[in-house]
């Protein structure tokens, strides 16, 4: 169970919205019961410095969890969000908040809060970024709290320019962030992996049983003061005699070596389930256990492809969520004041696509472009990673891409054309449908 920590409180903040935090303690057992304490002292107190703890914890401890987390969030900090002034878009504006480097921070926050519940993000007036702790967090006046267990005249958020509050869109009312789930894993997982070093200490020495005669109280007394003994350093001292008519050797006590398959069996079931609460945890953060663990390799470019456009997903899903937060007016007005750029006010974020196309696409794409006569432009040649530099243009929107000697040229956007990309796109769904058909052989 989570104890309040008796230490110096430290001053933390911005100018003007300053508080004091406990160091945070880490000196607690990582069980389902200190979970569950966690979890509920968040739900029905509005409590969250248990679940700070385990949080910070997490993230700290596991490189597993750190590793998927740093991967869903790093792309991420490289989507840019256009800045839409009267339908049109300000290019000034965008590069600007582009090269912002604590405008990237707020985006690289606004994805961590999905993982933390709520984040609460300061800014300086040299543009540096401080992150209050979650438990000086007051969820219900979206407030930090002056001291860590202070639950009078806390700082609300909204009444700072320089404040930005940040929480999840999960629709259930009971999720506290991505982390409590994987922390229950993790938790699972770590008892799981101490289980099994224990099990395998134990199961690395040779067992070994104990023969003496039946019936005979003496010489039971004696084996067992003798299997007491076994063990590295010790002596077993037991006496012999020789049958004179067959000059064999007859032992009073015998030791023998027992061999089976529990050591295996242990191996095989303790890894499983170390494995499949990995995956649980990968399929949570990425959408997928096979990009998390690297050690899960595959032939298969289709299911490759699949978990990548899972992933690819989710990425997407989170740039909206930074789009919707960027779009809130308590958001747009403090950014207006930060960047000292009225527009930002009333202006409108979108999120611009993804900079990327799969090689695989690509071939998708290129092959049916050819077959309906029309050419791809500059923007989608920058998106397959190449340069334009590299590729040779002889018209700005139709380019040189033949097929054997048959010259490509410009194709009118009429009805015709319009009903052929549709047949077209119809016929590849209905082939890749057929193509992942389970009663197919």
């Amino acid at each position: 169970m989570f104890k309040n920590p008796y230490n110096i409180l430290n001053y933390k903040g911005v100018p003007g919205a300053r508080i004091q935090s406990l160091p945070q303690n880490y000196h607690f057992e990582l069980t389902m019961e200190t979970w569950w304490s966690a979890v509920q002292r968040a739900r029905v107190y509005s409590d969250f410095t248990g679940l700070d703890a385990l949080y910070s914890y997490l993230l700290k401890s596991s490189t597993i969890v750190r590793a998927a987390v740093e991967k869903r969030l790093r792309p991420l900090k490289s989507r840019t969000f256009a800045v839409i002034v009267n339908g049109k878009e300000d290019v000034r504006l965008t590069e600007k908040l582009k090269d912002s480097a604590f405008i990237r921070e707020l985006i690289y926050q606004r994805g961590l809060a999905n993982f933390t519940f709520a984040r609460v993000v300061g800014i300086t007036k040299d543009h540096q970024v401080y992150t209050y702790p979650l438990r000086n967090v007051d969820i219900v006046n979206r407030a930090v709290r002056r001291m860590t267990y202070e639950i009078q005249n806390p700082i609300y958020v909204k009444s700072h320019v320089n404040l930005f509050w940040m929480q999840a869109t999960f629709d259930a009312e009971d999720t506290l962030g991505l982390l409590e789930p994987v922390a229950r894993d993790y938790i699972n997982l770590c008892n799981a992996q101490n289980n099994w070093q224990t099990a395998s200490q134990f199961l690395a020495y040779q067992q070994q049983v104990m023969y003496y005669e039946n019936g005979d109280e003496k010489m039971e007394e004696a084996a067992q003061v003798a299997a007491s003994q076994v063990g590295l350093g010790q002596v077993i001292v037991t006496g012999k005699s020789t049958d004179e008519a067959t000059g064999k050797v007859i032992k009073d006590l015998e030791l023998e070596n027992v061999y089976g398959s529990a050591a295996a069996d242990t191996f095989r079931i303790f890894k499983e389930n170390i494995e499949q609460l990995r995956g649980s945890i990968m399929q949570l953060i990425l959408g997928s256990s096979l990009l998390g663990m690297s050690d899960k390799n595959t032939n298969s470019e289709r299911l490759v492809r699949a978990h990548l456009k899972l992933f690819r997903d989710i990425t997407e899903s989170d740039a909206r969520d930074v789009q919707d937060w960027f779009n809130l007016p308590e958001t747009k007005t403090k950014l207006a004041y930060l960047l000292d750029e009225p527009d930002i006010a009333t202006c409108t974020f979108r999120v611009k696509p993804s900079n990327y196309i799969d090689v695989g696409d690509i071939e998708v794409y290129i092959n049916m472009l050819k077959s309906l006569g029309l050419t791809p432009k500059r923007g989608f040649i920058e998106k397959t990673g190449l340069s334009v530099d590299d590729v040779d243009f002889n018209d700005e929107n139709a380019q040189n891409i033949s097929k054997g000697r048959t010259r490509v040229s410009k194709v009118r956007e009429d009805g015709a054309t319009k009903r052929s990309i549709a047949n077209v796109a119809l016929d590849y769904t209905k082939r890749l449908f057929n193509w992942n058909r389970s009663d197919r052989r």
